[in-house]
């Protein structure tokens, strides 16, 4: 498997029907699609770039691959998140892969096309994917991404939030974290069981 592709359900077989959220990082990671403008509520503002890529190549997708319809599409300065759900089986020889290598080609020319370096690709090699195991956590991811902007802001105003260790409240419980306490509302969370060994005093 090339190592530059950055799936995550390495189980599952890419060439099956499925719902994904994708994300495709730019080319060292040059905020080029867009600005983040902050007032009652932070949003992306799309460079021409940015809005050719959403308004354009994202929908070509079902328009080459009947099966592939884009649910959702969130884009940042400097990469992109779509939820993309595959209807059916893709033919023999096909998967998912070919989709977002096809959407990559079509963001390529668009980059070159307003002045980006011929023969550099606009995106990093690979992606990462995301499978949705369970249909209600959908409206997670979609919030999730829908969140994006304010949580870029905050990240640009409190990089501390990102870092460093805090007190926060669980319960009625005081914790210490380290690192982004925003992991917390992360849509890939689940619910795990620990079952422990019960100590048993020596006599």
């Amino acid at each position: 498997m090339n190592r530059n592709f950055k799936q995550r359900a390495y189980h599952h077989d890419y060439h099956r029907a499925g719902i994904y959220m994708v994300t495709m990082v730019v080319s060292g990671r040059a905020p080029i699609l867009g600005s983040l403008v902050c007032g009652d509520r932070p949003k992306i503002i799309p460079s021409d770039l940015g809005w050719r890529i959403k308004l354009q190549e994202s929908k070509k997708m079902h328009g080459v691959h009947r099966n592939v319809e884009v649910w959702k599409f969130c884009l940042m300065p400097d990469h992109v998140h779509m939820i993309i759900r595959v209807k059916t089986d893709f033919p023999q020889g096909m998967h998912l892969g070919d989709v977002i290598r096809g959407f990559k080609t079509g963001c390529n020319r668009l980059y070159w096309e307003l002045g980006g370096r011929k023969g550099q690709g606009l995106f990093e090699t690979g992606y990462n994917d995301r499978l949705l195991k369970y249909y209600e956590h959908l409206k997670v991811w979609k919030n999730y991404l829908d969140d994006n902007p304010r949580r870029l802001y905050i990240k640009r105003q409190h990089p501390e939030f990102f870092r460093s260790i805090h007190n926060v409240q669980i319960l009625d419980r005081s914790c210490q974290i380290i690192g982004n306490r925003f992991l917390l509302d992360n849509p890939d969370k689940e619910a795990v069981i620990v079952e422990g060994t019960e100590k048993v005093p020596l006599r």
